[in-house]
């Protein structure tokens, strides 16, 4: 059989380790003409050279990558229903949870490093230390009225956890028991593409597929639409210690809200690929594939410290 001719791909998920010293990229490639493709992903030290590259077999695609806690191994999740644990030291991959082959979309560690919850059609709890399922809870109402989550996101105080689903509205679980604590319709047409917590783990800011970004209380269910000035929005990441964000639209811009958190600026900070954050929040590490021979490259930018403001004095209920 002739080799595969990889002739277009993308990145798929970017993920910098705690100890800030490597991040792992996870691309696809196609080749058009025999329908193949290739899912796989890289490690690169910082600042950019490869010492890793790993093909996960069977899948189409890989959804999300995250570092463990210790930065010595790391979690992937494909279209294929399963979550993997990649072994920087001996390069094993290894397979830790299999489901009847609904996509695994994102995964998400607690501030604490000792669970990792992701979901398929429930959202699961997994105990990092003995890498075992110890919570589930299906997130559909009933059988009949299938709800498919987008995203997935620890509250900086690690009590609960929020999903986003493609139905509008945005779950909230109670992180200890995986209880169901709240829904809120927050996107009224096409659904919740993107989530995440402000610091004092009450409010989320939430990025709609209709270009809107809605400022929400969990508290009091006040919700307060965000102007931007993008025609879509396709990622959305808090910067680690401040209410700063990484909004990805027509660009990577770094968003900044005001001191009563009813508007936003936006200041550009490099093309719109995938992007995260190093742990300390102080770098922005953006990933893409090149349109010409698909080379993986990268920037690494240096952002400054975001400014003190008073943290906004909000009631949890």
């Amino acid at each position: 059989m002739d080799q595969p001719n990889y002739t277009t791909g993308y990145t798929t998920s970017v993920a910098w380790s705690r100890d800030s010293n490597y991040v792992a990229v996870s691309y696809v490639f196609y080749d058009l003409t025999s329908g193949l493709s290739r899912a796989f992903f890289t490690i690169s030290n910082v600042p950019g050279n490869s010492v890793a590259e790993v093909d996960v077999p069977d899948t189409a695609l890989i959804n999300a990558l995250v570092w463990s806690p210790d930065s010595l191994g790391l979690y992937i999740a494909d279209s294929s229903g399963r979550l993997w644990y990649f072994t920087f030291s001996d390069t094993a991959l290894t397979l830790v949870f299999s489901n009847s082959g609904e996509p695994i979309r994102e995964i998400a560690i607690s501030p604490d490093g000792l669970f990792l919850s992701f979901f398929y059609d429930e959202i699961a709890l997994l105990h990092l230390e003995s890498n075992q399922v110890i919570e589930s809870r299906t997130i559909s109402e009933s059988s009949s009225r299938p709800v498919l989550a987008e995203w997935i996101r620890w509250s900086p105080d690690g009590t609960r956890i929020a999903t986003g689903q493609r139905d509008g509205t945005v779950r909230i679980w109670d992180a200890n028991n995986l209880n169901l604590l709240k829904v809120e319709t927050i996107c009224s047409h096409k659904g919740s593409l993107a989530g995440e917590w402000l610091a004092n783990s009450v409010q989320m800011l939430v990025a709609c597929y209709d270009e809107n970004l809605i400022l929400w209380n969990s508290a009091d269910s006040i919700l307060l639409p965000i102007h931007t000035p993008f025609s879509f929005i396709s990622n959305l990441r808090a910067r680690p210690g401040s209410n700063q964000f990484m909004v990805q639209g027509d660009g990577t811009h770094l968003a900044e809200l005001d001191s009563h958190n009813q508007s936003a600026s936006f200041s550009r900070l490099g093309d719109s690929h995938s992007a995260t954050w190093s742990h300390d929040g102080s770098r922005l590490y953006i990933a893409s594939a090149s349109e010409v021979d698909l080379s993986p490259q990268h920037q690494i930018i240096d952002v400054p410290p975001a400014p003190v403001r008073p943290a906004p004095s909000e009631t949890r209920e």
